[in-house]
Order: structure tokens, then C-alpha cells, then sequence
């Protein structure tokens, strides 16, 4: 099931690096599958909920956990469309949030505090915008790289 799954993502044009990762991802799933016994034909939404349980039980990061949900939703898909099963059964799988939505208020605060500050020194609008960017883009990589959780 394995080399299908992966030619029917060849074939969505994604790139080399993702079938990289969806192909590693999809093997743990399996490996998971087999440890708990479970059979692809059998496959349903209580498992898709019962992995991604396990995932958060693991040491993975949250940006991990993300991006093997999403080989599980794939390959969920794949299922689904090649007729395998009747269901899609981990469509209503979501991801774990990157931040907390008061951490988002939070620096949305700051950010519109900082471009008040900019206004009143008489800043230009391009040299705010760039500012208010950079700022985001800081805010961001912060975050992927969890040094704010």
C-alpha cells in the first residue's frame, strides 16, 4: 500500500522533500497500525483520534505532530478516493495549535503598540511596514522554534 500511496502524492506534484517526509510519516502510522493491530480496511475515526492521542503522548514537537496528522489525513483521502474504504476517516482530524490563541492576542498587542510607538516618532509608512514585518517574521520563527512555549 505504501509505494501506491506514495505515486498517488507523486502525482499532486508535491515536492521531493515532502514525499520524503510524508513517506517517513507514513511509515510510523504503519508502524503504529501494527502495534495496535489494526488493518487498513478497518481503518476509522476513532483510530485517527487514538493516533493522534498517541502522537501527543510522544516527545514530538507540536510542528511533528502537525505534519504526520497531515500524512494520516492524506493518506485518509487516499483511501477514500482509490475506493479502499467508504469513508474518509480522519478528515475531521485538526491540527494542535502552533500558539495559543491568547499568545496571539498578545503579540498582535505589542505589534500595534510598536506601530503607535513608530507613528508618534514620525516614522514613514514604508519604513512602519517594513518594521511591523520584520517584527512578524521574528514573532514567527520564535515560535517554530519554540523558544516561547
Amino acid at each position: 500500500m505504501r509505494k501506491k500511496f506514495l505515486k498517488y502524492l507523486t502525482s499532486t506534484g508535491i515536492s521531493f522533500m515532502s514525499l520524503k517526509y510524508y513517506s517517513s510519516d507514513f511509515a510510523h502510522f504503519e508502524l503504529w497500525m501494527k502495534k495496535t493491530n489494526i488493518q487498513i480496511n478497518q481503518l476509522n475515526i476513532e483510530h485517527a483520534d487514538a493516533y493522534k492521542n498517541f502522537l501527543q503522548e510522544l516527545s514530538f514537537s507540536k510542528k511533528t505532530i502537525n505534519r504526520k496528522l497531515s500524512t494520516v489525513r492524506r493518506f485518509s483521502e487516499f483511501l477514500y478516493k482509490t475506493c479502499v474504504l467508504d469513508r474518509d476517516f480522519a478528515q475531521h482530524v485538526i491540527n494542535l495549535p502552533s500558539r495559543s490563541r491568547s499568545k496571539i492576542l498578545k503579540s498582535d498587542s505589542l505589534i500595534a503598540e510598536f506601530k503607535k510607538h513608530l507613528d508618534s516618532k514620525h516614522a514613514s509608512k514604508s519604513t512602519i511596514k517594513n518594521y511591523i514585518s520584520d517584527v512578524k517574521h521574528f514573532i514567527s520563527w520564535l515560535d517554530s522554534e519554540n523558544i516561547l512555549s
